[in-house]
């Protein structure tokens, strides 16, 4: 500073002065330069759109009356294209799929034409829970029997729902049963451990439908054919979910108490309640579904897959109704059977409503399921909310006291003679073998070599010296 006030200034010093001139500027002269570069910019950038917008409306307008003089049509048309700006986009861009509301369902659903039955016949029957209905002989229903759509491929998740809230036998004294809706497997050795499997638990239904996908209204019905026309009236409600959901056992039975004889006949929605729903048209999407399958945009009012409260008057009744209903290529079981045949029966306006439980204290919606599919640690996730479950299990003698607890009864799990639950497991399904071999190997080559370790070990007994 002193070199500066002297008037002594070196060449670089000068250099490096006029570089950072603007620091000897005044802040007020500052603020408005970069509000003046601000207001320009922002005015440079408002004209470039408007001019862009009316270039783009130009060459569209060009465009289209080239078109129209190429194909003439009316010169009234063509006087108002011109002239309308509304007309002219709706010409050039009509609309493609118009959503409007459900009223009622295409005339290709409402047609009652006969169609044969989901299965012919059967190749695996719960031949246990058979037993338990016969045993009974009508003298006391079952609380709540669960069909679970599974493919035969996923053994691991019907050993997921084995092993946790598919092991309750009992609620209150109350009986329960778990059923796995099943395709026939392509696989030969698959199929032969699927019927192994079944004589070990007997709890699996398996029509002659396919098991792929689309096939999955199909297979779906199979399961309500064979409450229909094999066990009967023995249940007071069914439930049908996916084999990646865990069902709260508690929450249902605690809704089920609430319920009068004037909403049991009702498709009951646990887990999503669609009261507007339209079709998807993206080809895509596994959801997608053309015109010619299903004509109108809108769907009607249905439950989601993932769990749905019905009793045995409207299981009988989607299922008769599906005997006249031609849903060949539909493949959304879901709007299939709580929506489009739903809407067929009789008070199809009060045959539908969401669940609504709510905690007493703090007056928060109980969940009735948790949707775990796109979940990759499926089987934490089961174990931890069962975990959460148990805590609320009670045994004690009178009359049921929420505050106490629930008194469940549990089945304990089931394995081949002399072998583990992993054993077991592992047997009906071999590929977990490999899975868990594969993830060995994986560990052990990331694992530090021996001077590795050694190495790390001095490192650390040196930064500990110093």
């Amino acid at each position: 500073m002193k070199e500066l006030e002297n008037g002594r200034m070196g060449r670089n010093q000068r250099s490096n002065l006029r570089r950072y001139k603007y620091l000897r500027l005044e802040a007020s002269s500052v603020r408005t330069s970069h509000l003046q570069f601000v207001f320009m910019g922002f005015a440079v950038f408002s004209i470039g759109i408007l001019i862009g917008f009316n270039f783009k409306d130009v060459l569209k307008m060009n465009c289209f009356l080239k078109r129209a003089v190429s194909n003439p049509t009316s010169e009234t048309r063509m006087a108002e294209a011109a002239n309308s700006r509304t007309d002219f986009k709706d010409q050039v861009k009509p609309k493609s799929h118009n959503k409007t509301a459900f009223t009622t369902l295409p005339r290709k659903y409402l047609n009652n034409i006969p169609m044969p039955p989901p299965a012919r016949f059967y190749h695996l029957r719960p031949w246990k829970i058979i037993e338990e209905v016969n045993k009974r002989n009508g003298s006391e229903k079952h609380l709540l029997m669960v069909l679970v759509k599974t493919a035969s491929a996923f053994v691991k998740r019907r050993f997921q729902i084995r092993l946790t809230w598919g092991s309750m036998a009992e609620i209150e004294r109350r009986k329960i049963a778990v059923m796995f809706t099943v395709g026939v497997s392509r696989n030969r050795a698959q199929q032969k451990l699927l019927e192994e499997e079944n004589d070990l638990y007997g709890d699996i239904i398996q029509g002659d439908v396919s098991d792929v996908y689309r096939e999955l209204p199909t297979k779906v019905l199979s399961g309500y054919q064979f409450v229909v026309e094999y066990l009967g009236n023995v249940s007071e409600y069914f439930v049908s979910t996916d084999d990646d959901c865990f069902l709260n056992i508690v929450e249902i039975y605690q809704y089920t108490r609430q319920l009068d004889s004037g909403r049991r006949d009702a498709a009951h929605c646990g887990y999503v309640y669609s009261a507007k729903a339209f079709r998807i048209t993206k080809q895509k999407s596994k959801w997608a579904v053309a015109d010619n399958i299903y004509p109108i945009s809108a769907y009607p009012r249905f439950c989601h897959g993932g769990m749905t409260l019905l009793s045995y008057n409207m299981i009988h009744g989607i299922y008769r109704i599906a005997l006249v209903t031609n849903y060949t290529g539909f493949h959304l079981e879901d709007v299939l059977t709580n929506g489009i045949l739903r809407e067929k029966l009789p008070n199809r306006k009060n045959n539908i409503m969401p669940i609504y439980l709510r905690d007493p204290n703090t007056q928060k919606r109980l969940p009735m399921v948790w949707h775990l599919g796109y979940r990759r640690d499926k089987d934490e996730a089961f174990l931890g909310i069962w975990r959460g479950i148990k805590r609320r299990f009670a045994y004690y003698e009178g009359p049921f006291d929420r505050a106490k607890g629930f008194r469940v009864t549990i089945n304990p799990m089931q394995t081949l003679e002399g072998q583990s639950i992993r054993d077991t497991i592992i047997h009906f399904y071999p590929l977990e073998a490999k899975k868990q071999v594969n993830r060995a190997n994986v560990a052990i080559k990331h694992l530090p070599s021996a001077k590795q370790e050694i190495d790390v070990d001095l490192d650390h007994d040196i930064r500990r010296s110093i």
